[in-house]
Protein backbone atom coordinates (compact mmCIF):
# COMPACT_ATOMS: atom_id res chain seq x y z
CA UNK A 1 0.00 0.00 0.00
CA UNK A 2 1.27 3.01 -0.91
CA UNK A 3 0.57 6.38 0.77
CA UNK A 4 -2.21 7.55 -1.78
CA UNK A 5 -3.98 4.57 -1.35
CA UNK A 6 -3.86 5.48 2.36
CA UNK A 7 -5.49 8.83 1.71
CA UNK A 8 -6.09 9.59 -1.48
CA UNK A 9 -5.19 12.66 -3.31
CA UNK A 10 -7.89 14.39 -4.92
CA UNK A 11 -8.23 14.08 -8.71
CA UNK A 12 -8.79 17.16 -10.74
CA UNK A 13 -8.12 19.06 -14.44
CA UNK A 14 -5.15 20.73 -14.94
CA UNK A 15 -6.13 23.23 -17.83
CA UNK A 16 -2.22 23.65 -18.50
CA UNK A 17 -1.88 20.01 -19.20
CA UNK A 18 -4.64 19.48 -22.27
CA UNK A 19 -3.14 18.50 -25.40
CA UNK A 20 -5.04 21.57 -26.98
CA UNK A 21 -2.63 23.76 -24.52
CA UNK A 22 0.45 21.34 -25.21
CA UNK A 23 0.20 21.84 -28.51
CA UNK A 24 -0.91 25.71 -28.94
CA UNK A 25 2.40 25.87 -27.40
CA UNK A 26 4.35 24.11 -29.66
CA UNK A 27 3.25 25.44 -32.78
CA UNK A 28 3.58 29.22 -31.31
CA UNK A 29 7.27 28.17 -30.94
CA UNK A 30 7.27 26.64 -34.27
CA UNK A 31 6.75 22.89 -33.55
CA UNK A 32 4.61 20.99 -35.80
CA UNK A 33 2.76 18.53 -33.09
CA UNK A 34 0.31 16.43 -33.86
CA UNK A 35 -3.34 17.02 -33.64
CA UNK A 36 -4.97 16.89 -30.08
CA UNK A 37 -7.85 15.54 -32.41
CA UNK A 38 -5.66 12.22 -33.16
CA UNK A 39 -2.86 11.97 -30.88
CA UNK A 40 -1.42 9.88 -28.39
CA UNK A 41 -1.28 10.77 -24.38
CA UNK A 42 0.10 9.36 -21.62
CA UNK A 43 -0.01 10.50 -17.75
CA UNK A 44 2.17 9.63 -15.51
CA UNK A 45 1.02 9.91 -11.52
CA UNK A 46 -2.57 9.89 -13.13
CA UNK A 47 -4.08 9.52 -9.46
CA UNK A 48 -8.13 8.73 -9.79
CA UNK A 49 -8.32 9.94 -13.42
CA UNK A 50 -9.52 13.66 -12.82
CA UNK A 51 -7.28 14.99 -14.98
CA UNK A 52 -7.00 12.28 -17.86
CA UNK A 53 -10.89 10.81 -18.01
CA UNK A 54 -12.21 14.53 -19.30
CA UNK A 55 -9.39 14.74 -21.99
CA UNK A 56 -9.99 11.28 -23.46
CA UNK A 57 -13.85 12.48 -23.28
CA UNK A 58 -13.01 15.54 -25.17
CA UNK A 59 -11.01 13.65 -27.65
CA UNK A 60 -12.60 10.43 -28.72
CA UNK A 61 -10.48 10.18 -31.46
CA UNK A 62 -7.10 9.80 -29.24
CA UNK A 63 -5.82 7.35 -27.40
CA UNK A 64 -4.84 7.93 -23.64
CA UNK A 65 -3.09 5.74 -20.86
CA UNK A 66 -2.44 6.74 -17.25
CA UNK A 67 -0.43 5.06 -14.77
CA UNK A 68 0.36 5.16 -10.90
CA UNK A 69 1.86 3.46 -8.28
CA UNK A 70 -1.43 3.86 -6.00
CA UNK A 71 -3.64 0.34 -6.77
CA UNK A 72 -6.67 2.15 -5.83
CA UNK A 73 -5.93 5.27 -7.55
CA UNK A 74 -6.26 3.33 -10.61
CA UNK A 75 -9.66 1.47 -9.42
CA UNK A 76 -11.40 4.67 -9.14
CA UNK A 77 -9.63 5.78 -11.99
CA UNK A 78 -11.11 2.58 -14.30
CA UNK A 79 -14.05 3.28 -12.37
CA UNK A 80 -14.68 6.84 -13.10
CA UNK A 81 -13.96 6.20 -16.73
CA UNK A 82 -17.00 3.56 -16.77
CA UNK A 83 -19.67 5.62 -15.74
CA UNK A 84 -18.58 8.91 -17.76
CA UNK A 85 -19.24 5.96 -20.61
CA UNK A 86 -14.72 6.85 -21.70
CA UNK A 87 -13.51 3.40 -23.78
CA UNK A 88 -10.07 5.04 -25.47
CA UNK A 89 -8.67 5.43 -21.98
CA UNK A 90 -6.45 2.71 -20.55
CA UNK A 91 -5.22 2.69 -16.81
CA UNK A 92 -2.49 0.71 -15.28
CA UNK A 93 -0.78 0.07 -11.37
CA UNK A 94 2.84 0.63 -12.45
CA UNK A 95 5.96 1.89 -11.00
CA UNK A 96 7.16 4.36 -13.51
CA UNK A 97 10.98 2.65 -13.89
CA UNK A 98 8.87 -0.72 -15.13
CA UNK A 99 7.02 1.06 -17.88
CA UNK A 100 7.29 -0.74 -20.54
CA UNK A 101 9.87 0.49 -23.60
CA UNK A 102 7.21 -1.47 -25.79
CA UNK A 103 4.72 1.26 -25.29
CA UNK A 104 5.62 3.42 -28.21
CA UNK A 105 5.52 7.01 -28.78
CA UNK A 106 3.61 9.53 -27.15
CA UNK A 107 2.64 12.80 -28.35
CA UNK A 108 2.09 14.69 -25.34
CA UNK A 109 3.05 13.38 -22.03
CA UNK A 110 2.04 14.62 -19.03
CA UNK A 111 4.02 14.16 -15.12
CA UNK A 112 2.49 16.80 -12.77
CA UNK A 113 3.40 16.69 -9.03
CA UNK A 114 5.61 13.64 -9.81
CA UNK A 115 9.17 14.96 -10.30
CA UNK A 116 9.60 16.26 -6.94
CA UNK A 117 8.22 14.11 -5.02
CA UNK A 118 9.99 10.77 -5.69
CA UNK A 119 13.76 9.70 -4.97
CA UNK A 120 16.48 11.05 -7.31
CA UNK A 121 16.94 7.11 -9.40
CA UNK A 122 12.60 7.47 -9.64
CA UNK A 123 13.31 10.84 -10.93
CA UNK A 124 15.60 9.96 -13.46
CA UNK A 125 13.88 7.20 -14.39
CA UNK A 126 10.71 9.54 -15.16
CA UNK A 127 13.06 12.21 -17.75
CA UNK A 128 14.62 8.95 -19.40
CA UNK A 129 11.01 7.66 -20.13
CA UNK A 130 10.15 11.17 -21.44
CA UNK A 131 12.99 10.78 -23.76
CA UNK A 132 13.08 7.59 -24.78
CA UNK A 133 8.80 7.91 -25.30
CA UNK A 134 8.10 11.56 -26.92
CA UNK A 135 7.55 12.03 -30.56
CA UNK A 136 9.81 13.92 -32.50
CA UNK A 137 7.82 16.98 -32.69
CA UNK A 138 6.32 15.72 -28.82
CA UNK A 139 5.66 17.98 -25.85
CA UNK A 140 5.88 16.75 -22.28
CA UNK A 141 5.14 18.39 -19.60
CA UNK A 142 6.79 18.28 -16.18
CA UNK A 143 5.60 19.76 -12.97
CA UNK A 144 8.19 21.17 -10.14
CA UNK A 145 8.97 22.55 -7.32
CA UNK A 146 12.19 25.16 -7.37
CA UNK A 147 14.35 27.24 -5.51
CA UNK A 148 14.97 30.20 -4.20
CA UNK A 149 11.38 30.28 -3.45
CA UNK A 150 11.33 26.66 -1.80
CA UNK A 151 13.89 27.83 0.87
CA UNK A 152 11.10 29.24 2.72
CA UNK A 153 8.85 26.56 2.34
CA UNK A 154 11.46 23.98 3.38
CA UNK A 155 12.02 25.40 6.49
CA UNK A 156 8.24 24.58 7.20
CA UNK A 157 8.81 21.00 5.56
CA UNK A 158 11.88 20.62 8.05
CA UNK A 159 9.98 21.55 11.22
CA UNK A 160 6.81 19.27 9.81
CA UNK A 161 9.12 16.30 9.57
CA UNK A 162 10.83 16.87 13.09
CA UNK A 163 7.65 17.17 14.54
CA UNK A 164 5.77 14.21 13.00
CA UNK A 165 9.00 11.91 12.52
CA UNK A 166 7.80 9.37 15.07
CA UNK A 167 4.42 9.33 13.59
CA UNK A 168 3.46 6.35 11.41
CA UNK A 169 -0.34 6.79 11.35
CA UNK A 170 -1.87 9.02 8.39
CA UNK A 171 -4.22 11.14 10.85
CA UNK A 172 -2.11 11.66 13.46
CA UNK A 173 0.79 13.38 11.45
CA UNK A 174 -1.75 15.28 9.74
CA UNK A 175 -3.05 16.45 13.06
CA UNK A 176 -0.16 16.88 14.92
CA UNK A 177 1.26 18.90 11.62
CA UNK A 178 -1.85 21.08 11.85
CA UNK A 179 -0.73 21.93 15.59
CA UNK A 180 2.56 22.85 14.84
CA UNK A 181 1.38 25.33 11.91
CA UNK A 182 -0.73 26.83 14.38
CA UNK A 183 1.58 27.50 17.29
CA UNK A 184 4.59 28.44 14.20
CA UNK A 185 1.33 30.72 12.84
CA UNK A 186 0.24 32.53 16.28
CA UNK A 187 2.51 31.87 18.56
CA UNK A 188 4.56 35.05 17.78
CA UNK A 189 2.87 38.17 19.53
CA UNK A 190 4.54 40.97 17.82
CA UNK A 191 6.32 39.28 14.72
CA UNK A 192 9.64 40.70 13.07
CA UNK A 193 10.89 41.17 9.77
CA UNK A 194 12.54 37.83 9.82
CA UNK A 195 9.34 35.59 11.29
CA UNK A 196 6.80 37.52 9.05
CA UNK A 197 7.17 35.10 5.85
CA UNK A 198 7.59 32.26 8.26
CA UNK A 199 4.17 33.40 9.62
CA UNK A 200 2.87 33.73 6.06
CA UNK A 201 4.12 30.36 4.82
CA UNK A 202 2.78 28.27 8.46
CA UNK A 203 -0.70 30.36 7.54
CA UNK A 204 -1.05 29.45 3.97
CA UNK A 205 -0.34 25.39 4.75
CA UNK A 206 -2.70 25.74 7.88
CA UNK A 207 -5.96 26.30 5.70
CA UNK A 208 -4.74 23.95 2.73
CA UNK A 209 -6.70 20.84 2.53
CA UNK A 210 -5.55 17.73 4.42
CA UNK A 211 -4.54 15.54 1.31
CA UNK A 212 -2.59 18.41 -0.15
CA UNK A 213 -1.31 18.73 3.07
CA UNK A 214 -0.37 15.41 3.70
CA UNK A 215 1.42 14.68 0.31
CA UNK A 216 2.69 18.01 -0.76
CA UNK A 217 4.00 18.89 2.56
CA UNK A 218 4.27 15.64 4.59
CA UNK A 219 6.41 14.06 1.95
CA UNK A 220 9.21 12.05 3.01
CA UNK A 221 10.42 13.26 -0.39
CA UNK A 222 10.44 16.43 -1.38
CA UNK A 223 13.41 18.11 -3.72
CA UNK A 224 13.06 21.22 -4.98
CA UNK A 225 15.81 22.29 -7.52
CA UNK A 226 16.89 25.62 -9.40
CA UNK A 227 15.72 25.67 -12.95
CA UNK A 228 19.40 25.46 -14.54
CA UNK A 229 19.70 21.92 -12.43
CA UNK A 230 16.19 20.74 -14.07
CA UNK A 231 17.08 22.24 -17.57
CA UNK A 232 20.25 20.28 -17.46
CA UNK A 233 18.65 17.06 -16.15
CA UNK A 234 16.65 17.13 -18.97
CA UNK A 235 19.19 17.69 -21.56
CA UNK A 236 20.74 14.32 -20.23
CA UNK A 237 18.50 12.60 -21.84
CA UNK A 238 18.27 14.27 -24.79
CA UNK A 239 15.23 16.88 -24.09
CA UNK A 240 15.16 20.54 -24.27
CA UNK A 241 13.52 23.48 -22.87
CA UNK A 242 10.52 25.02 -25.08
CA UNK A 243 8.30 27.07 -22.44
CA UNK A 244 6.45 27.34 -19.44
CA UNK A 245 2.76 25.92 -20.07
CA UNK A 246 1.31 29.29 -19.07
CA UNK A 247 2.61 32.28 -21.18
CA UNK A 248 2.43 34.12 -18.51
CA UNK A 249 5.32 32.43 -16.71
CA UNK A 250 8.10 32.82 -18.96
CA UNK A 251 7.07 35.87 -20.04
CA UNK A 252 8.41 39.12 -18.80
CA UNK A 253 5.14 40.24 -16.96
CA UNK A 254 5.41 42.52 -14.14
CA UNK A 255 9.47 42.68 -14.83
CA UNK A 256 11.02 46.38 -14.59
CA UNK A 257 12.29 48.02 -18.06
CA UNK A 258 15.95 47.98 -16.77
CA UNK A 259 15.78 44.24 -15.67
CA UNK A 260 13.97 43.22 -18.95
CA UNK A 261 17.15 44.96 -20.95
CA UNK A 262 19.56 43.15 -18.82
CA UNK A 263 17.12 39.45 -19.03
CA UNK A 264 17.47 40.26 -23.11
CA UNK A 265 20.97 39.95 -23.03
CA UNK A 266 21.04 36.23 -21.71
CA UNK A 267 20.27 32.87 -23.44
CA UNK A 268 17.07 31.27 -22.75
CA UNK A 269 17.62 29.14 -20.02
CA UNK A 270 20.27 31.46 -18.14
CA UNK A 271 17.05 33.95 -18.65
CA UNK A 272 14.64 31.72 -16.94
CA UNK A 273 16.98 31.21 -13.89
CA UNK A 274 17.30 34.79 -13.56
CA UNK A 275 13.52 35.45 -13.46
CA UNK A 276 13.15 32.45 -10.73
CA UNK A 277 15.68 34.85 -9.09
CA UNK A 278 13.34 38.08 -9.56
CA UNK A 279 10.44 36.46 -8.69
CA UNK A 280 11.38 34.02 -5.57
CA UNK A 281 10.15 31.21 -7.93
CA UNK A 282 8.73 28.15 -5.86
CA UNK A 283 6.96 26.37 -8.62
CA UNK A 284 7.09 25.63 -12.32
CA UNK A 285 5.01 24.04 -15.31
CA UNK A 286 7.63 23.59 -17.50
CA UNK A 287 7.89 22.12 -21.20
CA UNK A 288 10.02 19.85 -23.27
CA UNK A 289 10.40 18.90 -26.35
CA UNK A 290 12.92 16.87 -28.18
CA UNK A 291 17.16 18.26 -28.50
CA UNK A 292 16.64 17.54 -32.28
CA UNK A 293 13.60 20.28 -32.36
CA UNK A 294 15.11 23.54 -33.77
CA UNK A 295 12.88 25.75 -31.75
CA UNK A 296 12.39 29.67 -33.11
CA UNK A 297 12.11 32.06 -29.50
CA UNK A 298 11.84 35.10 -31.56
CA UNK A 299 8.23 35.66 -30.19
CA UNK A 300 6.66 37.79 -32.92
CA UNK A 301 3.41 39.33 -33.19
CA UNK A 302 2.65 37.29 -36.44
CA UNK A 303 2.80 34.14 -34.86
CA UNK A 304 -0.53 34.71 -33.32
CA UNK A 305 -2.96 34.37 -36.67
CA UNK A 306 -1.93 30.44 -36.32
CA UNK A 307 -4.02 30.45 -32.86
CA UNK A 308 -7.42 30.57 -31.79
CA UNK A 309 -8.07 32.03 -28.33
CA UNK A 310 -10.67 32.54 -25.30
CA UNK A 311 -10.94 35.19 -22.49
CA UNK A 312 -8.65 33.79 -19.62
CA UNK A 313 -11.89 34.13 -17.39
CA UNK A 314 -11.69 32.22 -13.94
CA UNK A 315 -15.18 30.82 -13.60
CA UNK A 316 -15.44 29.13 -10.20
CA UNK A 317 -18.92 28.31 -9.96
CA UNK A 318 -22.35 28.45 -11.44
CA UNK A 319 -23.44 31.01 -8.92
CA UNK A 320 -21.28 33.52 -10.36
CA UNK A 321 -19.49 34.00 -13.72
CA UNK A 322 -16.22 36.45 -13.23
CA UNK A 323 -15.15 38.86 -16.57
CA UNK A 324 -11.87 38.86 -15.99
CA UNK A 325 -8.86 36.68 -14.29
CA UNK A 326 -8.32 38.06 -10.44
CA UNK A 327 -5.01 40.14 -10.90
CA UNK A 328 -5.35 40.79 -14.03
CA UNK A 329 -3.48 44.04 -15.53
CA UNK A 330 -5.62 46.76 -16.27
CA UNK A 331 -5.73 47.49 -20.61
CA UNK A 332 -3.40 50.23 -19.95
CA UNK A 333 -0.44 48.31 -18.66
CA UNK A 334 0.02 46.39 -21.71
CA UNK A 335 -1.18 48.73 -24.60
CA UNK A 336 -0.30 51.84 -23.55
CA UNK A 337 -3.20 54.88 -23.47
CA UNK A 338 -3.48 55.14 -26.90
CA UNK A 339 -4.37 50.84 -26.74
CA UNK A 340 -6.72 50.67 -24.18
CA UNK A 341 -9.81 51.11 -26.08
CA UNK A 342 -8.31 48.17 -28.54
CA UNK A 343 -7.72 46.09 -25.46
CA UNK A 344 -11.39 46.43 -24.01
CA UNK A 345 -13.06 45.50 -27.56
CA UNK A 346 -10.27 42.59 -27.57
CA UNK A 347 -11.48 41.52 -23.83
CA UNK A 348 -15.82 41.84 -24.37
CA UNK A 349 -15.44 40.15 -28.11
CA UNK A 350 -13.86 37.52 -26.82
CA UNK A 351 -15.76 37.50 -23.54
CA UNK A 352 -19.54 37.79 -25.61
CA UNK A 353 -17.70 34.77 -27.68
CA UNK A 354 -17.86 32.49 -24.86
CA UNK A 355 -17.88 29.31 -24.70
CA UNK A 356 -16.42 29.75 -27.98
CA UNK A 357 -12.24 30.65 -28.79
CA UNK A 358 -11.71 32.82 -31.75
CA UNK A 359 -9.19 32.88 -34.48
CA UNK A 360 -7.40 35.38 -35.17
CA UNK A 361 -9.44 36.85 -38.13
CA UNK A 362 -12.64 36.09 -36.61
CA UNK A 363 -11.65 37.93 -33.20
CA UNK A 364 -10.76 41.41 -35.79
CA UNK A 365 -13.15 41.76 -37.84
CA UNK A 366 -15.82 41.11 -34.56
CA UNK A 367 -13.84 44.47 -33.39
CA UNK A 368 -14.07 46.21 -36.52
CA UNK A 369 -17.89 45.06 -36.65
CA UNK A 370 -18.81 46.67 -32.99
CA UNK A 371 -21.08 49.85 -32.88
CA UNK A 372 -18.51 51.74 -31.65
CA UNK A 373 -15.50 50.69 -33.89
CA UNK A 374 -15.78 54.49 -35.52
CA UNK A 375 -15.57 56.18 -32.39
CA UNK A 376 -11.65 54.36 -32.75
CA UNK A 377 -8.52 55.03 -35.08
CA UNK A 378 -9.15 51.67 -36.98
CA UNK A 379 -6.77 48.94 -35.92
CA UNK A 380 -4.06 47.56 -38.54
CA UNK A 381 -3.33 44.22 -38.35
CA UNK A 382 -0.18 44.49 -37.04
CA UNK A 383 -1.50 46.58 -34.00
CA UNK A 384 -3.77 43.53 -33.11
CA UNK A 385 -1.26 40.88 -33.52
CA UNK A 386 1.06 43.17 -30.70
CA UNK A 387 -1.64 43.74 -28.41
CA UNK A 388 -2.69 39.90 -28.94
CA UNK A 389 1.00 38.72 -27.85
CA UNK A 390 1.09 41.23 -24.67
CA UNK A 391 -2.15 39.73 -23.74
CA UNK A 392 -1.14 36.00 -24.45
CA UNK A 393 2.15 36.88 -22.39
CA UNK A 394 0.02 38.54 -19.61
CA UNK A 395 -2.22 35.35 -19.20
CA UNK A 396 -5.47 37.98 -20.02
CA UNK A 397 -5.94 35.49 -22.58
CA UNK A 398 -5.23 31.89 -23.62
CA UNK A 399 -4.37 30.17 -27.09
CA UNK A 400 -6.15 26.88 -28.58
CA UNK A 401 -5.59 25.23 -31.51
CA UNK A 402 -8.87 23.43 -31.72
CA UNK A 403 -12.45 23.59 -30.59
CA UNK A 404 -14.11 21.29 -27.68
CA UNK A 405 -17.70 19.80 -28.94
CA UNK A 406 -19.21 22.99 -27.37
CA UNK A 407 -22.96 24.09 -27.97
CA UNK A 408 -24.15 27.57 -27.31
CA UNK A 409 -27.02 28.34 -27.05
CA UNK A 410 -28.00 25.33 -26.12
CA UNK A 411 -29.98 22.74 -29.11
CA UNK A 412 -33.70 21.67 -28.77
CA UNK A 413 -32.66 18.32 -26.32
CA UNK A 414 -29.70 19.72 -24.49
CA UNK A 415 -26.76 17.30 -23.51
CA UNK A 416 -24.61 18.15 -20.59
CA UNK A 417 -21.16 16.36 -20.78
CA UNK A 418 -21.25 12.80 -19.47
CA UNK A 419 -18.19 13.50 -17.91
CA UNK A 420 -20.16 16.26 -16.23
CA UNK A 421 -22.79 14.08 -14.85
CA UNK A 422 -20.70 11.15 -13.53
CA UNK A 423 -18.58 13.82 -11.77
CA UNK A 424 -22.06 15.13 -9.91
CA UNK A 425 -23.00 11.86 -9.01
CA UNK A 426 -19.91 12.03 -6.12
CA UNK A 427 -20.13 15.64 -5.89
CA UNK A 428 -20.45 19.44 -6.64
CA UNK A 429 -16.86 20.08 -8.92
CA UNK A 430 -16.77 19.16 -12.46
CA UNK A 431 -15.07 19.25 -15.35
CA UNK A 432 -15.96 21.69 -18.48
CA UNK A 433 -14.95 20.66 -21.85
CA UNK A 434 -12.26 23.63 -21.88
CA UNK A 435 -10.61 20.99 -19.08
CA UNK A 436 -11.44 24.00 -16.45
CA UNK A 437 -13.15 23.38 -12.76
CA UNK A 438 -16.63 24.55 -12.31
CA UNK A 439 -17.92 23.82 -8.98
CA UNK A 440 -22.29 23.18 -9.03
CA UNK A 441 -23.12 25.58 -6.26
CA UNK A 442 -26.76 26.78 -7.42
CA UNK A 443 -29.68 24.29 -6.24
CA UNK A 444 -31.25 24.53 -10.26
CA UNK A 445 -27.55 23.64 -11.75
CA UNK A 446 -27.03 20.65 -9.17
CA UNK A 447 -30.77 19.22 -10.04
CA UNK A 448 -30.87 20.01 -13.58
CA UNK A 449 -27.72 18.75 -15.07
CA UNK A 450 -27.91 15.53 -14.26
CA UNK A 451 -31.62 15.35 -16.72
CA UNK A 452 -29.53 16.84 -19.49
CA UNK A 453 -28.71 13.24 -20.87
CA UNK A 454 -30.08 14.54 -24.54
CA UNK A 455 -33.04 12.56 -24.59
CA UNK A 456 -35.92 15.90 -23.23
CA UNK A 457 -36.71 18.55 -24.83
CA UNK A 458 -37.26 21.96 -22.75
CA UNK A 459 -41.10 21.04 -21.82
CA UNK A 460 -40.39 17.43 -20.91
CA UNK A 461 -36.81 19.11 -18.64
CA UNK A 462 -39.65 21.57 -16.77
CA UNK A 463 -41.75 18.86 -16.18
CA UNK A 464 -38.55 16.78 -14.71
CA UNK A 465 -37.59 19.92 -12.57
CA UNK A 466 -41.50 20.08 -11.36
CA UNK A 467 -41.81 23.09 -13.28
CA UNK A 468 -39.97 26.54 -13.15
CA UNK A 469 -41.38 29.49 -11.36
CA UNK A 470 -44.13 32.02 -12.91
CA UNK A 471 -46.45 31.25 -16.30
CA UNK A 472 -45.58 28.91 -19.06
CA UNK A 473 -43.66 31.80 -20.97
CA UNK A 474 -41.84 33.20 -17.25
CA UNK A 475 -40.76 29.18 -16.46
CA UNK A 476 -39.31 28.59 -20.35
CA UNK A 477 -37.56 31.95 -20.37
CA UNK A 478 -36.05 31.07 -16.66
CA UNK A 479 -35.31 27.13 -17.97
CA UNK A 480 -33.80 29.17 -21.26
CA UNK A 481 -31.40 31.38 -19.24
CA UNK A 482 -30.39 28.50 -16.78
CA UNK A 483 -29.22 26.04 -19.68
CA UNK A 484 -27.45 29.09 -21.46
CA UNK A 485 -25.37 29.87 -18.41
CA UNK A 486 -24.63 26.37 -18.43
CA UNK A 487 -23.45 26.03 -21.75
CA UNK A 488 -21.86 29.41 -21.47
CA UNK A 489 -19.65 27.32 -18.60
CA UNK A 490 -18.95 24.77 -20.83
CA UNK A 491 -20.79 22.14 -20.00
CA UNK A 492 -23.14 21.53 -22.50
CA UNK A 493 -22.25 19.73 -25.71
CA UNK A 494 -23.38 19.39 -29.17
Amino acid sequence: MTPYDAIRYPGRPYAETHPDRLAAAATFHRLTPASPDHCRVLEVGCGDGGNLVPMAYGLPASEFMGIDLAADAIEAARAFAQRAGVSNVAFDALDLTRFPQSAGAFDFIIAHGVYSWIPADARDALIALIGHHLAPQGVAFVSYNTFPGCHQRRMVWEMLKFHTSELDDPESRLTEARALLHLVAHGNAVPDEYSLPLVAEAQRMEDRVSALLFHDDLSPVNDPVYFHEFADHAARHGLQYLAEAAFVMSSYAGIAPEARGILAALDPITRQQYLDFIKCRRFRQTLLCRDAVVLDRNETPARMRSLSFTAARRVHSTAQLENAPPGSPEPSAMAGDGGVALMQAMQEVLRAAAPHALPFDALRNAIRARPDAGQREAPGDIALDALMLASLQAGVILPHVIAPRLVCPPGERPAASAVVRAQLAAGDMVTSLWHQLVKIDDDVASRLLPLLDGTRDRSELRIAMGGMAGSDAAGAAELDGHLLRLARLGLLVS
